[in-house]
């Protein structure tokens, strides 16, 4: 769906207020309106980018010292989930604080530490020895809307590539022909679109198209300022104008946006394949 930006952003403030693993359930009720996969879409961007921003102020060795001493602290006599409601309270990744809680945890044991390890330990907390943090660490990550192993971002990947092969097929009901990602690696591209066509094609009656990106995440101003920064103006200077789809909506006024001209070739946007596509062979 295209949305306004005044009601983005109204979404956006109202998830700011609200607890992080809360949010959604909330929004739903208070913006029936809005499908329930573009909300999800929305509070995922916006707490991943709260993340990124914050994360250093987290993750601070003063920080992790002070989050492993309250749960040393709690673990003297603990009510199950206690660490889910101190993630609560501090707005935070319920996996991303395990994650600086198990670092001092392994300092502490002598246990050789690094990613790979505390990765395991997420995925299978039975493998921590304390068992009052194994307990802990598996109740924050099943509860975690947005990171850890249990959290939706497989789904998410999931859902990309099926919107790909969905592109895919659709494009070949249309008889329009293309190459695709791996096609183009073996031609020795290293930024590669999602769909390169071997003709160019018309969509909408008049706009001409060389490419077709295919995007699952809700198309925000910061998401798409992004992703033209670092995809779209190589892939306009690769093969010329072409197409977004953000399957899980957009904010509207982006259509019209300076940006989106790049030198004399456009990036259009949609919400969905154009139903008005055809390949500029049929039209001579």
């Amino acid at each position: 769906m295209k949305m306004l930006l005044a009601e983005y952003e109204a979404i956006a403030a109202r998830h700011s207020q609200l607890p992080v693993r809360k949010s959604l359930d909330v929004l739903l009720k208070e913006f029936a309106h809005v499908p329930g996969h573009v909300l999800r879409s929305i509070v995922s961007g916006c707490f991943v980018r709260w993340v990124r921003k914050n994360h250093h102020r987290f993750s601070s060795v003063t920080s992790r010292a002070m989050y492993y001493g309250h749960f040393k602290e709690r673990s003297k006599s603990p009510r199950p989930g206690f660490l889910l409601e101190m993630a609560d309270q501090m707005k935070f990744s319920p996996s991303l604080l395990c994650r600086l809680i198990l670092e001092n945890y392994l300092t502490e044991i002598g246990d050789p530490q690094g990613k790979k390890r505390i990765t395991n330990l997420l995925k299978d907390s039975s493998l921590i020895r304390d068992k009052v943090l194994a307990f802990e660490v598996f109740y924050c990550t099943i509860n975690d809307p947005f990171y850890g192993p249990y959290n939706d971002a497989k789904k998410k990947y999931q859902v990309s590539q099926e919107n790909e092969i969905r592109l895919k097929d659709f494009l070949r009901e249309k008889n329009i022909a293309f190459l695709d990602e791996n096609d183009l690696r073996d031609q020795g591209f290293d930024k590669t679109v999602d769909v390169k066509l071997s003709v160019p094609a018309v969509i909408n009656g008049e706009n001409i198209i060389m490419w077709i990106e295919s995007k699952s995440a809700f198309g925000d101003p910061k998401t798409h300022a992004e992703c033209t920064r670092e995809q779209y103006h190589s892939y306009v200077n690769r093969f010329g104008p072409g197409l977004v789809i953000y399957w899980s909506g957009f904010v509207d006024e982006l259509q019209h946006c300076p940006e989106n001209q790049i030198g004399n070739s456009i990036v259009y946007l949609a919400d969905s394949p154009p139903e008005d596509i055809r390949s500029m062979i049929d039209l001579v």
